[in-house]
């Protein structure tokens, strides 16, 4: 490997967790490469990257695009000079029940979070194997675990992303490439206001948590910084959850 940064790609980035991933990473010396749907968004997440000293470039696209993943990964080898890290973050999020939901709504929430997992970890693998203990670290979430009403779709595409982490990991073991899944809990991003909760509704979905509030984003993005550090090099195939001691229980 040529005498560089550590280079991650992340997708989804322009603003919640990914935004918040995305410069953390790049405050423990990464460049990264910021995907969104959103190009403005990218660029200015790549933007604020570049203000804190790293390289950084823009390479939106939609990640349900397997042409997109390959050319995001291509740009990212070919301008920041190759890729160590892969976070799997973009999503989206809505409410449905059963009878109401369209195939539309559930082809595009399976299509943004586990074909666009899968996409983006099919165009990287060739790259990241070049790399001892490069890593990919694939968001998830709580629901993926439990299941959670009115939102089976969500649910199904997040529980399809710890099933292919798992499978992935023991796949890319051999090449020395840690595959791994964060399953957060309650995080503050935009994507309440997307689902339409209230601040009242934020405040008594808290009550349930033990520590009593919803975590930021950046808390999310320390714990990827972790698990794409040289510190986490012996640590595949797990999920790790954060959601501020909540049970994962079902019904």
């Amino acid at each position: 490997m040529t005498n560089r940064r550590k280079v991650a790609l992340v997708t989804g980035a322009a603003r919640g967790i990914g935004e918040s991933v995305a410069l953390v990473l790049a405050g423990r010396g990464f460049d990264v490469a910021v995907n969104d749907w959103n190009a403005d968004g990218a660029e200015q997440t790549a933007e604020k990257i570049r203000q804190l000293g790293p390289k950084a470039i823009a390479v939106p696209g939609d990640v349900a695009d397997s042409e997109i993943a390959d050319d995001a990964v291509a740009k990212t080898v070919a301008q920041l000079g190759g890729l160590d890290v892969l976070v799997n973050n973009a999503g989206i999020s809505g409410m449905s029940a059963i009878t109401e939901m369209t195939d539309e709504q559930w082809h595009k929430m399976l299509s943004i979070h586990l074909y666009g997992t899968f996409y983006f970890c099919r165009a990287a693998t060739p790259e990241l194997i070049k790399n001892k203990h490069s890593k990919i670290i694939n968001v998830s979430s709580i629901y993926g675990q439990t299941g959670e009403a009115n939102f089976t779709h969500y649910s199904a595409a997040k529980a399809g992303i710890l099933g292919f982490t798992k499978a992935l990991a023991k796949e890319l073991a051999p090449h020395l490439t840690n595959v791994n899944a964060i399953a957060p809990g309650w995080i503050l991003t935009p994507l309440q206001q997307d689902v339409g909760l209230t601040q009242q509704q934020i405040d008594d979905l808290a009550e349930q948590v033990p520590f009593k509030y919803w975590a930021e984003a950046d808390e999310v993005g320390y714990l990827v910084a972790f698990l794409a550090s040289d510190e986490a090099n012996f640590v595949t195939g797990q999920v790790y959850v954060i959601n501020g001691g909540k049970p994962i229980v079902g019904i």
